[in-house]
């Protein structure tokens, strides 16, 4: 993070403070020469003393049309409530409240939220919320496509890509940059499939073989745990998802990919479609005869993170399969004629394959409310006419080429010089130095602050 900051002053002028959970996420960080200021969160809130219920409800009422009443809260590390403070909605006011002083005290022009820092992911929501009632410019470092994007919104959409895209719209790109977009396509996707990659996402879910030890008997202590060790394996046993069979290659299906369980982004960016149960039904009930769907889980469910109402809908529903979920993406999304997302990167992803991709939402997560070459399903009874539109008519290829070139034209490489950005160059297994995406980041968003004047961002 230091190197970032370093980066980020550089070719910026301007005073930066840092604001984090807890001191022991900044040791490394020299206050001196880095930072102009520093605040620590679990410090600064007194998590121990509750706020009165008139103050909640002033509180509650300004943030209504922030969409922040489903989120999860984690309570955890130095956080200690109050029994009142336990309740999502006084805990909320709380980190509001505390947000709202912070900012205006400091008279901060801009708030920068990346992938770099530690700050707890369910915080997001709240920070962004708490900006835009201040009217303050928030920013995202992220990276969708293992490049690195600003994004001007929490669902990770860029006004910049939508520029470029809605001139492109217009005007085409010339047959260079298509060509270029057109590799830079096929090396993501090769990427995605490589072997380096299926371990990089799977290796701490993949199942591993373990020779048996024998052990003696020592006292009766170790006779009552050896005696627990088959009621713990059957246990286990009982819980274990049984995933259902579905020859992809040679049948007709769509896909949903929902996120992985308990995902801030479901509720904060699609709330209307967090249960994803029932975003299961509705698929179903929509889908011609001719189609069956498929569920793909996130791989994080291996572990024992599924959602058990998903399962259960799959095994009531016809035509319906719950599948492995080490079953790589790719290779399943290239078969499949839609791919459905609520708030999963997989649905930008799917545009590499020039595949049908239908959104829930008004602004749905890295698309938002800009110009794309997807289907955004807004009202349940529009999703047969969706269905049946995506099934019939060839996804606009000309048009998810653009997209893509606007995407890459507005982002960097994750790790190689901002200078010497190749766009089909994928080799992040073995980089210069361990640092680099950090001094790239820097770089990248110092570029992009000092092209634009702070006093007049809208």
């Amino acid at each position: 993070m230091n190197i970032f900051i370093k980066e980020v002053k550089k070719l910026i002028n301007c005073e930066i403070g840092i604001l984090t959970e807890s001191r022991g996420d900044i040791t490394d960080f020299s206050k001196e020469t880095l930072f102009d200021f520093f605040n620590v969160i679990n410090q600064n809130i007194k998590f121990n003393k509750a706020i009165d219920q008139e103050t909640v409800k002033i509180i509650s009422k300004k943030y209504s049309k922030y969409l922040l009443k489903k989120l999860n809260l984690t309570l955890g590390g130095r956080n200690q409530f109050i029994n009142s403070s336990i309740n999502d909605e006084y805990l909320r006011c709380i980190y509001i409240q505390y947000f709202e002083k912070c900012f205006k005290n400091l008279e901060i022009d801009c708030v920068l939220l990346s992938i770099l820092n530690s700050t707890n992911n369910n915080l997001v929501p709240i920070i962004d919320a708490v900006c835009k009632f201040l009217r303050i410019k928030v920013l995202f470092v992220d990276k969708p496509g293992v490049r690195i994007l600003i994004s001007d919104s929490i669902n990770g959409s860029s006004s910049l890509l939508d520029q470029i895209y809605k001139r492109k719209l217009i005007d085409g790109i010339s047959h260079d940059d298509k060509i270029k977009t057109k590799n830079a396509i096929n090396a993501y996707v090769d990427f995605k499939k490589s072997p380096m990659w299926d371990d990089f996402v799977f290796k701490k879910n993949k199942l591993v073989k373990r020779k048996k030890k024998s052990r003696k008997i020592k006292n009766i202590r170790d006779c009552f745990l050896l005696a627990m060790v088959p009621l713990v394996y059957l246990k286990k046993r009982l819980n274990r998802v049984e995933y259902d069979k579905f020859d992809y290659k040679n049948k007709k299906f769509v896909i949903f990919l929902p996120n992985k369980f308990a995902n801030y982004r479901t509720n904060y960016h699609s709330p209307l479609y967090s249960n994803f149960s029932n975003v299961v039904r509705n698929i179903y009930l929509s889908l011609p005869s001719s189609h069956s769907l498929i569920v793909k889980d996130h791989p994080h469910s291996v572990g024992g993170e599924y959602n058990r109402d998903i399962i259960e809908e799959c095994n009531k529903l016809d035509n319906v399969y719950y599948i492995d979920p080490l079953i790589e993406t790719f290779e399943l999304m290239r078969y499949a004629d839609i791919v459905f997302t609520v708030a999963s990167i997989t649905g930008f992803e799917a545009l590499f394959l020039n595949k049908h991709v239908v959104t829930f939402g008004e602004t749905p997560y890295f698309f938002g409310n800009n110009e794309t070459p997807i289907n955004k399903m807004k009202n349940w009874e529009d999703l047969q006419d969706i269905i049946y539109q995506c099934l019939n008519v060839k996804p606009n290829k000309k048009n998810i080429i653009k997209y893509i070139f606007s995407f890459y034209s507005v982002t960097t490489h994750l790790l190689r010089s901002f200078d010497n950005d190749e766009w089909t160059d994928y080799d992040i297994w073995n980089p210069p130095k361990p640092t680099d995406m950090y001094k790239n980041a820097g770089y990248f968003l110092g570029t992009y602050l000092n092209s634009i004047s702070m006093g007049s961002i809208e």
